[in-house]
């Protein structure tokens, strides 16, 4: 059988002037006795993702048709599984969940160079595919974690929360449940707290999915989940603080490598030191030392206590944290993290991501298995949420490399981008 049809549809390429490897089949029997034949040409220069569909006037093969189109959803190669004809699906096609850069450069071979509105166009699809195998409303908010964008330019800020209430906004009010799709390298644990109340003041369950990285305060961020959904190579990081260098505005550096450097500069500041030691920055002064020591003080604690908080109040949901937000809360923690057993186990998770920065690096990945392991509620995602995860992930970066744009916010019901500080809507 599946030579006969391979010779029919031979001859009708013949008649064409055509050659093409035939790889796969999917049949399709209608109400009229007309039969479909699809395959996908797999040619590995031209025209990954095209389709052929073939029809003809009976269950004979008779008087072969032909008619295209280009659909993403196929990637790769397709296996054929053949079986006895019967009224339905006669062939059953596997596809890849893999897009990669190669492939990306197929698409666009088939389909012509994509502009910066075709992809924020396919992101937003993805995000709407990604919405309805969740079955509930989805956010993405993507940075530009490898392009040569200013630090403040792709920081979680103050300016990020504008963005989500006015994605939020479009959300239907009775919807309960949110998934946010966070790929990011961090920012200021202030503004994670901001962005973290604002989606609890009005979602009970809040989800983040992860397609690549979510590091320092985005780690953090994802301590407040219900639910983390990662991809095999997806991953977190420690969330030990990071203090701005006093000699470069655009350098974090951690905070416990500031309090050793302000150790060494108050010793060579004793004007009875015999041995100058070796200092990390120039031009320390006893004011520099001291203000150094308060904020590196400061910012351990406050780092603890934001983790603790959410852990506590979202993941354990512990009733005496339910009706307080973080300035009520704040006394509590010392007492929970020692006397509870909850209150432990949320420590314990806190001092893991915290102690690995310190000991190895703050960009340490910490990939599914290991975030599992600690303790938090964690899964890596299905076949389809994987595919359209990784091509999120895949069409952003491109969308980044060949425009200014630093930030991507995007719904089912809108898109967003800013750069430079400014703020366009699409």
């Amino acid at each position: 059988m599946k030579n006969k049809i391979i010779d029919k549809i031979g001859n009708f390429l013949k008649r064409e002037d055509e050659y093409i490897d035939i790889c796969s089949f999917n049949f399709k029997y209608h109400e009229n006795n007309q039969t479909q034949v699809n395959f996908i040409e797999q040619d590995s220069s031209n025209y990954p993702n095209l389709v052929y569909s073939y029809s003809f006037e009976n269950q004979k093969f008779d008087n072969c048709s032909r008619s295209s189109t280009v659909k993403s959803s196929y990637r790769c190669k397709i296996d054929y599984n053949v079986k006895n004809l019967t009224s339905k699906n006669e062939y059953c096609m596997k596809k890849s969940n893999l897009f990669t850069t190669d492939r990306w450069i197929k698409y666009e071979a088939t389909n012509g160079v994509q502009t910066a509105n075709d992809l924020l166009d396919l992101i937003s699809n993805n995000v709407k595919n990604i919405s309805k195998l969740r079955k509930r409303p989805v956010i993405a908010y993507i940075t530009a974690i490898n392009s040569n964008q200013k630090p403040d330019q792709i920081n979680i800020n103050d300016g990020d929360i504008e963005e989500f209430v006015s994605l939020m906004a479009e959300i239907d009010t009775k919807e309960e449940e949110i998934d946010v799709i966070l790929h990011s390298n961090g920012g200021y644990l202030q503004s994670v707290y901001k962005i973290i109340e604002l989606l609890r003041s009005r979602f009970k369950i809040v989800n983040f999915l992860i397609p690549l990285k979510a590091y320092s305060a985005a780690s953090m961020m994802c301590m407040s989940a219900d639910e983390i959904v990662m991809t095999p190579e997806s991953s977190l990081s420690p969330f030990d603080v990071q203090i701005l260098s006093p000699d470069d505005n655009e350098i974090y550096l951690p905070s416990n490598l500031m309090r050793k450097s302000a150790r060494e500069a108050k010793r060579a500041l004793n004007p009875f030191c015999v041995f100058m030691p070796k200092l990390l920055f120039k031009n320390w002064t006893w004011n520099m030392v001291q203000q150094t020591n308060l904020l590196c003080d400061i910012s351990d604690k406050n780092n603890l206590n934001y983790s603790l908080y959410y852990l506590l109040k979202y993941k354990f949901k512990e009733k005496a944290f339910l009706n307080k937000d973080f300035t009520q809360a704040v006394n509590m923690l010392s007492y929970y993290k020692l006397f509870t057993s909850n209150g432990r186990k949320a420590y314990k998770i806190t001092q893991f991501f915290i102690k690995l920065g310190i000991d190895i690096s703050h960009s340490t990945p910490i990939m599914c298995n290991g975030v599992r392991n600690i303790g938090l509620n964690t899964v890596v995602a299905d076949d389809e949420l994987l595919e359209q995860l990784r091509e999120t992930y895949q069409l952003s970066k491109v969308l980044f490399q060949r425009s200014i744009i630093s930030k991507l916010y995007v719904s089912t019901e809108k898109k967003f981008y800013t750069y430079n500080k400014t703020m366009d809507e699409k």
